[in-house]
């Protein structure tokens, strides 16, 4: 994959076990549960964005993938958010915008995929770069930055259709979990030598499933959903507020 949507090499599941083993394995153990103690922002200083690169470099490796060495810029189609706590960035994602003239990541392996969506009128963006700290609760801390990703998404590009590109083994998760519809074949990507496949989000229904379940993690096993993890709308106010003044 250009840049696989989760730093993981033994799926989402086991992703998270391990996050809370390491967590709990180290003293001064980071912790995400209380939405009071970080804030989700776009990465517009030069610290975030290289505190954000380094968890991006550090993930993907442990992982054994290729994240590339070169620090992104900071382009007008492009939004590195960042989940802060004082002095430590606890996760990343970034936000592409489709924009004409320019390639999204995912077109490189399905090319003929993106194209047919923009022909039919799709309003197109990408996750790409997503890394996220051991952590004592991971899911909640993942989940309020796919939340913030989704309103960036909605509010600053305008996007109706997020494209992720993973491996086959994380498929389950983002199609059963948030809803995301496969759109292609395993596919080998070239850039690293792994499979990839595409999925697609209809963000309007995946904002409608975050409005209504956000905030309510014992509802993740009744629900069958990861969107209980997002931020309720008192949470939201609190962690998103003023994120992306300047994008």
């Amino acid at each position: 994959m250009t840049i696989p949507v989760q730093a993981v090499r033994g799926g989402f599941g086991a992703h998270l076990r391990e996050a809370e083993m390491s967590a709990n394995r180290h003293a001064g153990v980071l912790h995400a549960r209380s939405h009071q103690h970080f804030r989700i922002h776009i990465a517009h200083s030069a610290v975030h964005r290289c505190m954000a690169h380094q968890l991006v470099q550090r993930m993907f490796s442990w992982r054994g993938y290729q994240p590339g060495s070169a620090l992104p810029a900071m382009e007008n189609h492009c939004g590195t958010l960042v989940i802060c706590a004082p002095d430590t960035v606890m996760g990343t994602l970034s936000i592409s915008a489709d924009r004409p003239g320019q390639l999204l990541s995912v077109e490189k392996t399905f090319g003929e995929e993106v194209r047919a969506l923009r022909e039919a009128g799709h309003r197109l963006c990408e996750f790409t770069r997503l890394a996220v700290e051991a952590v004592a609760h991971p899911k909640e801390l993942l989940g309020s930055l796919f939340h913030g990703a989704y309103r960036f998404a909605e509010r600053v590009h305008g996007a109706g259709t997020v494209l992720v590109e993973v491996n086959p083994r994380h498929v389950r998760f983002y199609e059963r979990l948030l809803g995301f519809k496969v759109l292609s074949d395993v596919r080998l990507n070239e850039r690293v030598q792994a499979p990839a496949v595409l999925l697609a989000l209809d963000l309007a229904w995946g904002l409608r499933e975050m409005e209504r379940l956000g905030g309510q993690p014992d509802a993740a096993t009744r629900e069958r959903s990861f969107y209980p993890y997002f931020l309720s709308a008192a949470q939201e106010v609190k962690v998103l507020h003023g994120a992306w003044d300047a994008a």
